[in-house]
């Protein structure tokens, strides 16, 4: 016996078997009870729901010759010619590959015919919005005066796509997703029937990840029944579609919310590595995010999503900070779809949600690399940094006689300690002259000029305020915008582009206004010596470089 899918094996049969659409069930119902059925009708909803299954229930039910309350017996001849897909009264037709005037001529010649078998002659036609617009020109004649024996039923996704004037000449009715509950209770009667074996976990977290689409969720389930030999378990689930335990998220969220820009980057490339798949889990924190400020407003535990009282208390963040973190998700993670580069936009957000949490507060947040060298925090005082905004006046740092007096620490640094934005500071600091500052505008520009996407960190940079021999400050209005700069300290790629390209060795770092004043009043209290130590270049950038950036 040929093996048949669970989502068309477990396809209900009658009214009575359908779960959920209980509108669209008691209105149909009372149709064929009153005898009032119209000549076209609109099945409108999202994928995998139902629209298709209930227009071919209702095709039965108005063909049934022993009916029961509206509904069809599923025993007759008529109605097992209908299953058995014998027919030739009911046609189906997809709009997505036949959608033009010919397929619907020969609609058009068909409904002059009586029907050959029973009581009335059915269409229906799927993925609707997918008719050309002429091809809703020709059908309209035929809707409007439709002889009583043709019922036609648009099936389609994309509702606003249908022509007012088919709207408004059809019974429509609007599908919804299923609920959490519907969709649990309809894995558990397959389960049963299958002699499936799965978790309470499991369960809940397959019904959540169909996202309200019955057919979704029966396919899945038969991908995981096949693969554990009918045992599913919460692991299995995570490895086969690529999920995230709540646990590990909420301890990602809190490394994000807590500023930590290197642990975070580190988490997202482990579940990048692992295989996890980043929209769904953007999507995740955002559930986890909104359960939280939804449970801080009223302290209910029952109408929370992901969160439940093991965990709710895990996350600790004012209200405000809460809305900030949820505002970049809501704005940033619909865009995850359409990502070039997954990864990268993933990257993006999190760095936006930092910086919308740190705004007016510590826009280093923590050390991009964590050293032993400078053990000072780097505090910047409450300033909005606009482009208006005076720049620092470098004669106040550097021709000032403390500064000209205070002579740097004799030893060098030349380990990897090196590489963090405080030493990269002293080197251009302790090397800076007029002359290093004009080259220094010719390497922006130089940088600027070149289109490798590799360097698109550089590009936001106002202006160089600071070169040194091998390192450079660059100036930026937005602390988010230096961070993604900085982050590449220890970027071999990154540093390689910029040997090549400027024909020495050069480190940038990128600060703001408010951040330059402050790590200068800092090196003015520790000035030391720094060498930088120079990258070999070993491997071809573009050979490395991820061509799905470039796009």
């Amino acid at each position: 016996m040929n093996h048949v899918a669970f989502y068309r094996k477990y396809r209900p049969s009658k009214f009575s078997d359908v779960i959920g659409q209980e509108h669209v069930n008691k209105t149909l119902k009372n149709i064929i009870k009153n005898n009032s059925i119209a000549n076209a009708y609109i099945f409108a909803g999202p994928k995998g729901i139902g629209k298709t299954t209930i227009a071919k229930i209702f095709a039965k039910a108005v063909n049934c010759t022993e009916p029961h309350d509206g509904d069809c017996c599923d025993t007759c001849s008529n109605c097992m010619s209908i299953n058995n897909h014998t027919a030739i009264d009911i046609m189906e037709l997809d709009a997505a590959s036949n959608n033009g005037v010919d397929d619907i001529r020969n609609i058009n010649n068909n409904t002059k015919y009586l029907p050959s078998q029973l009581k009335k002659k059915v269409y229906i036609i799927d993925e609707a919005h997918m008719l050309t617009t002429a091809a809703w020109n020709a059908l309209l004649k035929t809707i409007e005066e439709a002889p009583e024996y043709v019922i036609f039923i648009f099936a389609t996704t994309e509702m606003h796509k249908i022509p007012a004037t088919i709207i408004s000449r059809c019974m429509y009715f609007t599908f919804n997703k299923f609920s959490q509950a519907q969709l649990e209770e309809t894995i558990l009667n397959v389960t049963k029937n299958e002699n499936i074996k799965i978790s309470q976990d499991a369960l809940h977290k397959l019904a959540n990840l169909a996202s309200g689409h019955a057919r979704d969720v029966l396919s899945m389930l038969e991908q995981l029944a096949m693969l554990t030999n009918n045992d599913i378990t919460s692991d299995d689930i995570n490895k086969v579609f690529g999920l995230v335990d709540i646990q590990n998220k909420i301890n990602f969220i809190n490394q994000i919310i807590s500023g930590n820009v290197n642990d975070s980057l580190n988490t997202l490339n482990d579940f990048y590595q692992s295989g996890v798949n980043l929209e769904i889990l953007c999507s995740d924190l955002f559930t986890i995010v909104l359960d939280k400020i939804i449970y801080s407003q009223t302290n209910n535990i029952s109408i929370l999503k992901a969160l439940d009282e093991s965990t709710v208390d895990q996350i600790d963040l004012s209200i405000n900070k809460l809305f900030k973190v949820a505002k970049v998700f809501e704005e940033k993670s619909a865009g995850m779809k359409n990502a070039s580069d997954a990864k990268f936009y993933f990257e993006c957000i999190i760095l936006a949600i930092i910086g919308e949490l740190i705004e007016g507060e510590t826009p280093i947040a923590k050390p991009i690399v964590e050293k032993k060298v400078a053990k000072q925090t780097i505090e910047v005082k409450q300033e909005e940094t606009t482009k208006t905004t005076k720049l620092p006046d470098l004669k106040d740092i550097f021709s000032t006689k403390e500064f000209k007096q205070h002579k740097p620490q004799k030893e060098a640094s030349t380990n990897k300690d090196a590489l963090n934005v405080e030493n990269v500071f002293y080197a251009a600091t302790n090397s800076f002259n007029k002359a290093n500052l004009q080259k220094g505008q010719e390497y922006l520009k130089q940088i600027m000029d070149d289109h490798d996407p590799v360097l698109q960190y550089v590009k936001s940079a106002i202006k160089p305020i600071i070169v040194g021999n091998d390192a450079m400050v660059l100036l930026y209005e937005d602390p988010i915008d230096a961070e993604l700069l900085n982050n590449n300290l220890n970027n071999n790629q990154f540093h390689e582009k910029i040997n090549k390209l400027l024909h020495k060795h050069m480190y940038l770092i990128g600060l703001t206004n408010s951040q330059v004043k402050n790590i200068s009043d800092i090196y003015l209290s520790n000035r030391k010596e720094v060498v930088l130590p120079k990258y070999e270049s070993k491997t071809n950038l573009l050979d490395l470089f991820d061509s799905t950036i470039k796009n």
